[in-house]
């Protein structure tokens, strides 16, 4: 539920952000496809304000809560996480090398003559929906399990690349970035809960460094994919084999054994591999 909360904050600001700004340009370019200079310059100020104040936040009203009887652990490379955590960072590699930069999503809605200010109200409507999916996915993962919940978010993620592919008007492109939006605020802190769960206590830490190599370990190659294959064959063919890839991740997730995903009994056995 933690991580369900934490998720479902981090898109406030964005919705507020995204709605400023396409209003911002709508005022001020109407429908074009592109935006000036001065808008894009008005725009980078107006967000620089924000900015800093989270800066100056983090700096002066954020405290660190103390620790006390921690014991320092030494980091090792090896024989430091179960072999089942290993197989469930496989199965998050294979399945993000599917998840390209939503720079393609917007790209994509270029194509369909999407104005530009339309654009931000499409990211505005996808942060909300992430913001209210994910408390109550959260919530919803410490009685179903987790990889309930990841296996139906990822597939979720799966057809919405291929309905990027064949979608042809604008109310398509609002049902997929709803759908987008749905995918992210049931996966993404079902993840880290999940990697909680399978983490032994003295390198949950860790563990969560390796999460992160996984994850930006795949970013690269897979946006280099994505745009290869669009420049090659267009943008169907990219979004489809996308699809293809995110249910290669599922089916690996799926393959892994012992990965209920509840929360374990705090006792060696939930641990062992």
């Amino acid at each position: 539920m933690a991580f369900g909360f934490n998720r479902s904050m981090d898109p406030i600001g964005a919705i507020a952000g995204l709605t400023l700004a396409a209003a911002l340009v709508y005022f001020t370019s109407g429908n074009a496809k592109l935006m000036s200079e001065a808008t894009y310059r008005t725009l980078v100020l107006v967000a620089s304000v924000p900015a800093l104040g989270c800066i100056l936040v983090l700096a002066f009203a954020v405290k660190e809560p103390e620790k006390r009887g921690v014991a320092k652990k030494t980091f090792s490379l090896k024989g430091t996480l179960p072999p089942k955590l290993w197989r469930f960072l496989l199965a998050v590699f294979l399945f993000n090398l599917s998840a390209t930069s939503d720079a393609f999503l917007v790209l994509r809605a270029q194509e369909l003559k999407m104005p530009l200010w339309g654009i931000f109200a499409l990211l505005g409507l996808f942060n909300l929906t992430i913001t209210l999916v994910s408390f109550p996915a959260g919530s919803l993962s410490d009685r179903v399990g987790r990889r309930t919940l990841l296996t139906s978010g990822w597939l979720l993620f799966a057809l919405q690349l291929v309905g990027f592919a064949y979608a042809t008007t604008v109310l398509h492109l609002v049902v997929l970035f709803v759908i987008y939006g749905v995918y992210l605020g049931l996966t993404e802190g079902v993840e880290k809960a999940l990697l909680i769960d399978l983490a032994p206590p003295e390198f949950k830490v860790t563990a969560f460094g390796y999460f992160q190599v996984a994850i930006g370990t795949a970013a690269l190659p897979a946006s280099l994919i994505t745009g290869l294959v669009w420049q090659t064959f267009g943008s169907k063919v990219a979004f489809v084999c996308g699809g293809a890839i995110a249910v290669t991740g599922t089916a690996m997730l799926l393959l892994v054994r012992d990965l209920s995903g509840k929360t374990p009994r705090l006792n060696a056995s939930a641990h062992s591999p």
